[in-house]
């Protein structure tokens, strides 16, 4: 069995493969097997896919409609037989000591992941963009450390960079939320949420690839379609907290607050001003709030302060068109009272009174910025 799988979602990167593959076949490290996806492309991506297989038992691939990053990486992960995960993307490559490298140091430093540095190739782009990238892309810490939220947050969610253990995925059920296109954040958040320690390479090790309008750029960093994608992705991260057999520390419960307050930084600047927009937003606080009786207070605690934070916004985007707030102010400070109210009579009261102004706001919402139509 190989040491390292190596997954390449791929989609229409037919000019850009062939070197990929090159510099996988020829690492220094040869024990590890190449995950191939193909994602419905379009162009002769297969043909270069297909012609490396015949000539390398090492290379696996499939053919796919397409999917998307998170449907196609997961058929990775389903297909990977060896103990260490690495990714790659199908424009970029590796440089040929990286795999013997991650794995020297998974198996002497005794850590959960490793993260590497790399060259930013900058194609008809200013040199300054570089600057910006590398020092994005590359951390200035060096050696290992022990994994906590903070660290997690300043780390670059890009997968390329790193190794995981298998072990560690299928123990959690660690895997991409398909639909959503915030999909590697999800999976290093919840990577880092059962991992104890991270180990930091200097040497650069990877060749990241930076061209204008490139496919495969926007294959991984296109626009959410849905302005929910971010109320999504953040449910799919509380849902794998409460399922999972997790860590004890609280560091667990602080990277799901961190999370959970990204998310909500987010959604605000997508949040639309039409009444059903608001009535959908209003409704997801709603359920989210009695999600969050099932978790530890601090976690509850904080959601719901989120939550009041985000409906915070709200009105600001009906002041448009009209001062007819109330039932919106009404709501925020039911919600910042409920966050901050324990498990009482109190509490069912504000429950009571929230789910009445729930429903008197969709009329004063309809009022404040009009309808759909």
């Amino acid at each position: 069995m190989a040491e390292i799988s190596v997954i390449i979602p791929v989609y229409n990167a037919g000019q850009y493969i062939e070197k990929c593959l090159d510099a996988l076949c020829r690492q220094t490290f040869s024990d590890i097997e190449i995950l191939c996806i193909d994602d419905g492309s379009s162009d002769d991506t297969w043909q270069h896919i297909a012609k490396h297989a015949a000539e390398d038992k090492r290379i696996r691939a499939w053919r796919q409609q397409n999917a998307g990053p998170a449907a196609t990486r997961n058929r990775g992960l389903q297909n990977a037989s060896a103990p260490y995960i690495m990714f790659c993307d199908a424009d970029d490559w590796y440089e040929p000591d990286f795999c013997r490298r991650m794995l020297e140091i998974m198996k002497t430093e005794d850590t959960d992941t490793a993260v590497a540095c790399c060259h930013v190739v900058v194609e008809d782009c200013d040199c300054a963009e570089r600057e910006i990238s590398e020092s994005h892309y590359n951390s200035s810490l060096s050696g290992r450390f022990a994994m906590t939220d903070r660290l997690c947050q300043r780390t670059s969610v890009v997968l390329w960079n790193k190794i995981f253990k298998k072990e560690l995925i299928d123990r959690y059920g660690i895997c991409f939320p398909e639909g959503c296109e915030h999909d590697d954040d999800v999976f290093w958040t919840l990577y880092g949420m059962v991992s104890k320690s991270v180990y930091f390479e200097k040497q650069k090790l990877y060749n990241y690839r930076i061209r204008p309008n490139s496919i495969m750029s926007n294959y991984f960093n296109r626009k959410p379609k849905d302005k929910y994608d971010r109320l999504k992705v953040s449910r799919f991260v509380v849902e794998f907290w409460r399922r999972g057999q997790l860590p004890a520390e609280k560091r667990a419960a602080e990277e799901l607050k961190q999370f959970i307050r990204r998310r909500d930084k987010a959604a605000v600047s997508v949040i639309g001003t039409t009444a059903s927009n608001l009535n959908n937003i209003l409704e997801d606080v709603y359920i989210e709030s009695k999600m969050c009786q099932r978790y530890p207070g601090s976690v509850r605690t904080s959601i719901q302060r989120n939550a009041a934070a985000l409906l915070g916004q709200i009105p600001t985007a009906a002041d448009r068109k009209t001062e007819k707030n109330d039932g919106l102010d009404i709501m925020t400070d039911l919600i910042l009272r409920y966050a901050r109210s324990g498990e009482t009579e109190e509490e069912k009261a504000y429950d009571r009174q929230y789910r009445t102004c729930l429903a008197a706001c969709r009329s004063r919402i309809d009022e404040a910025v009009g309808s759909d139509d």
